[in-house]
């Protein structure tokens, strides 16, 4: 699992406005494989006893996105067994912004403000800065 994510995986931010234009915050985990493997990418829902499957053209993606079972499923197994490489500083970043999120932070402007921030520096902005740095 952990080498999955590290290559066809990741651990995503996102920050839109509704349309009472409030401030919603997401946190998300995915995977994305070739539709040849729906099979694997089922055994992942079943571990995690959480998520959802989509198929999106010849690809089959696993996504969890409820806080509650991030928290209590994919952040322990994460924190057990490691992502490699920069999706490793991705991980602990998404994991500073999810618990911002759960304590309730994400519902204050200051909160949006820390997670705008700690989004802003990760997955492919983090490489882009690292790389040309």
């Amino acid at each position: 699992m952990a080498g999955f994510t590290s290559g066809d995986g990741g651990f995503y931010i996102t920050i839109y406005t509704d349309k009472n234009n409030t401030n919603r915050i997401r946190a998300k985990f995915t995977i994305v494989q070739n539709i040849k493997d729906v099979h694997l990418i089922n055994s992942f829902k079943s571990y995690f006893s959480c998520g959802n499957i989509s198929l999106n053209n010849d690809l089959v993606v696993y996504n969890v996105s409820d806080v509650k079972d991030l928290i209590t499923h994919i952040v322990p197994f994460f924190k057990k067994y490691s992502v490699q490489g920069v999706k490793s500083l991705d991980f602990n970043d998404w994991v500073l912004a999810l618990n911002l999120i759960s304590s309730g932070q994400h519902l204050k402007p200051e909160g949006i403000e820390m997670i705008r921030k700690i989004k802003d520096g990760m997955n492919s902005k983090r490489m882009t800065q690292e790389v040309f740095c």
